[in-house]
């Protein structure tokens, strides 16, 4: 279960933030054509979550995708064949699926080349169990980087 709610969690740290905030400006969200590329790409990812579509959340991650899950054991750290294989295993258990995202915070480095996000997501679930399916809630506030990359902006990690 732990498992399942680090996916969750990660899975859930990249969505949108226009229509979770209720049309709200949060001042800590810089105004911009990247602002609004990011926000795009967490909308996206909010949309394949709900729908449960483990190629469209791949879609949204660079072939660089590293996750160190927060540890400093390198034994632990999520790439991307990873993240593929982990998302197939708990979205076939997962029969509903909905997540509501608002952006705490975005950074972009100096060359607004890396977003660096801090998100607060609240995600609902139907598990199927062995006893029968149940539901689940898990709120919280997940961080998660971005590149710019060719084909335009793609998650790098906290997913």
């Amino acid at each position: 279960m732990r498992t399942f709610r680090t996916l969750l969690l990660a899975l859930a740290i990249v969505t949108l933030l226009p229509a979770c905030t209720g049309g709200r400006k949060n001042q800590r969200i810089p105004r911009g054509p990247q602002s609004e590329a990011v926000l795009e790409l967490l909308e996206s990812y909010r949309h394949a979550m709900e729908a449960r579509d483990v190629d469209a959340i791949l879609s949204l991650t660079s072939p660089d995708y590293l996750d160190g899950r927060g540890s400093l054991d390198p034994s632990d750290d999520l790439d991307r064949a990873g993240l593929k294989a982990k998302l197939e295993a708990e979205m076939a258990r997962i029969t509903a699926l909905k997540l509501s995202l608002e952006v705490l915070k975005l950074e972009f480095d100096e060359g607004k080349e890396v977003a660096a996000l801090e998100l607060r997501y609240d995600l609902r679930f139907q598990l199927e169990m062995p006893a029968g399916s149940s539901w689940h809630n898990e709120i919280n506030v997940h961080q998660m980087k971005l590149r710019r990359e060719e084909a335009g902006w793609r998650v790098i990690g906290g997913l």
